[in-house]
């Protein structure tokens, strides 16, 4: 369920990003692409919490979380670093994440 939480917050951002993602109507279509693109890189599955090196670290593209894949493709289509993006928001609004809830 967290990592649901985290999608839709991810996705949330997106799209109220003041970068305005949605003014090129190709962008959806470079992420999906670019996410397309993983298919057959990023095969095994590892959910254990990796330290890493910020902004702009990443575990092995061979493996990850279904966030990774968002993460990698916002990043080699857009040149987007949802990471920083999202943790500078959270840094300014820590509350409204639920994640941090019992």
């Amino acid at each position: 369920m967290q990592r649901r939480v985290f999608l839709g917050t991810l996705a949330a951002f997106c799209i109220s990003s003041p970068l305005s993602l949605r003014a090129d109507t190709s962008s959806g279509q470079k992420l999906a692409k670019a996410a397309r693109s993983q298919i057959g890189v990023t095969l095994g599955y590892d959910p254990r919490y990796a330290h890493l090196r910020y902004p702009g670290g990443d575990v092995d593209r061979c493996t990850g979380v279904c966030a990774d894949v968002i993460v990698r493709a916002a990043w080699d289509a857009l040149g987007i670093d949802m990471q920083k993006l999202v943790h500078d928001d959270m840094v300014k609004a820590f509350d409204a994440y639920s994640v941090h809830r019992a």
